[in-house]
């Protein structure tokens, strides 16, 4: 999966304008997973405006890592976004 994402990165569109999704957003993220860099959290909010980006202190796979937290912060987005 990681090579062949590598191999098409460049097929992703450079500019946000170019695709863009303005519905609530949640990136649940484990902080000690080595996918995702917090630096590209601004380059996400330009695709993604109304994201919600909530960190859990585990690996890449959150939700079997930390089911528990993982479930609050999932409850949590999803009360204020129908709020």
């Amino acid at each position: 999966m990681v090579a062949y994402l590598s191999k098409h990165i460049s097929d992703f569109p450079v500019s946000p304008g170019a695709l863009e999704y303005d519905g609530p957003t949640l990136v649940i993220v484990g902080t000690q997973s080595k996918f995702v860099d917090p630096n590209a959290y601004e380059t996400m909010e330009q695709y993604f405006p109304n994201i919600k980006i909530s960190e859990i202190d585990a690996g890449h796979w959150v939700q079997a890592e930390k089911p528990t937290e993982f479930l609050r912060a999932l409850n949590k987005w999803i009360t204020q976004t129908r709020a």
